[in-house]
Parts: C-alpha cells; structure tokens; sequence
C-alpha cells in the first residue's frame, strides 16, 4: 500500500499536469480555429497571417480566451496551495523559505500576468520572464555543498532511488538534471526563435514575433515541463521516513540513502 498523504499529492500534481496540457491544446486550438475573429481588432495582425500553418503564442490563447484566462488566474492560485500543502521530510532540507517560498511567489506572478492585458503593453511579457527565472532558478538540482555554496545547492539532495508503489526504479538526480535540462534547452529554442523573428525586417517590432509558427511548440513544452519541476522539487523528494526506516538507516549507517513510499523502503 502507498502512504494516502504522500500518493494524493503525488497524484494532485500529476492530475493538475495533466490538465493544464488538455487545457492549453484546447485553448491553442480554439484561438486559432477563431484567429479571423480577433487577429485585427484585438492582435493588430494582418488577416492573412491567419491563414499560416504553425501553433500560436500559448499567452495570446490564454489572455484572447476568458474562460482560458480565468482557468490560468485559478489554476497558478490553486498551484500555490499545493505547494504549501507539500510534505518536508526530514532526510530534506526545510523548503519552506528556501524553495516553498520563491516558487509561490513564481506561481503568484504567473496568475498576476493574466490578469493584465498583453495586447496593450508589455507588463505581461515581463510578469511570465520573471516567473519563469523564478521557477527555473528555484528548481535548479542543485551541486554538493563541497562543490559550491550559496543558492547552487539551495536544491541539493543525495541521490537515491524513487520507486512508487512497486513501479519501475528512477534516480531522483538523474531524473532531476534530465527534466531541468529539457526546460532549459527548450527555452534557448524560443528566445532564439523569438529574437530571430524580431529581427526580421519583414516583421515590426510592435507584432513580433510572428503570430503563427511550430516554433512555439518549444514554448509549450519548456512551461509544461517548468510546472513538472516545481512538482518534482517540493513534493516527490520531501517524503517523510517512517520509524522502522529511521532504526534501519541508523544500523545500517549514514552512507545509505532511502526514500520510503508506503510500506516498502527503497535504496
């Protein structure tokens, strides 16, 4: 059996990704099946930019759609209780101030950027950039403390092996490193795409980038896999050890390393 408390966050975590991922492709598909609708009056496109293949900004679908808008406002404040609902084992390192608290205030920002308008400044563009350094900053696995000092290891934990109710081995680092790498790489792709578009003579500045292209999948895919890192760092980690785990670490010795979920302790 999986300890409730600590399966139930997992699952929340994993129930909101999921959702926020059927949300965004619905919300991407509808602006763009309704572009003619808003690409003059509300983008200040031109109505033949409609007629290009590609994805779209996943800010202009969230801020062009109310209901879209609403869910993201709701969904980023919902996100927060998560957080401060999450565990804090003892084998971690007490996240409240040092990783709890700067990732709320990420999330808090990210809530506060949909509720100003992105077509009329650029307020929004600097809310979503501060969260997202927030978000990654905060997330950053971290190295040893005889490596580096200071917020390099804010993060860090020894590696040990995650196995949830009787489900394939994963290393917590590895897995760490692969998810935060993936966020960065696909972050690089769209601020180059984004600054190779803005250079484009072909494009004014005032509508770049341009509004539609496959470029942004890089977008959608460094926010989804951000938000995952958020949820990785606070909740998958920061497991409470049972007593007969505490009384078997201490025969076995310091150097051993567990994490404990449900009934089974793992090394």
């Amino acid at each position: 059996m999986c300890d409730k408390s600590i399966l139930t966050q997992l699952e929340l975590w994993t129930l909101m990704w999921l959702v926020m991922i059927i949300s965004s492709l619905v919300a991407v598909n509808e602006t763009i099946a309704s572009c003619s609708e808003y690409v003059v009056d509300t983008w200040g496109h031109q109505p033949d930019e409609c007629d290009e293949d590609g994805a779209i900004l996943l800010s202009r679908a969230f801020t062009t759609l109310g209901w879209a808008r609403g869910f993201a406002i709701g969904y980023g404040l919902l996100s927060i209780l998560l957080v401060i609902w999450a565990p804090s084992g003892e084998r971690g390192i007490h996240v409240s101030c040092s990783i709890k608290a700067p990732l709320c205030v990420a999330l808090l920002i990210f809530s506060a950027a949909f509720d100003v308008n992105m077509f009329e400044s650029s307020a929004h563009h600097v809310l979503i950039s501060l969260g997202s350094v927030l978000g990654m900053v905060f997330t950053f696995p971290g190295v040893s403390k005889e490596t580096a000092k200071g917020i390099w290891n804010v993060c860090y934990r020894e590696d040990r092996g995650l196995k949830v109710c009787g489900c394939r081995w994963f290393s917590l680092r590895t897995t760490w490193w692969g998810l935060w790498a993936f966020a960065v790489v696909n972050c690089v792709l769209f601020m180059g795409f984004w600054s190779t578009s803005c250079a484009n003579d072909n494009v004014p500045n005032d509508l770049c980038p341009v509004l539609r292209s496959d470029w942004y999948w890089t977008e959608y895919l460094f926010f989804w896999t951000m938000y995952l890192l958020v949820g990785y760092a606070v909740i998958v980690e920061e497991l409470e050890e049972t007593g007969e785990e505490k009384k078997l670490l201490e025969k076995r010795g310091p150097r051993y390393n567990s994490i404990n979920i449900g009934d089974e302790v793992f090394f």
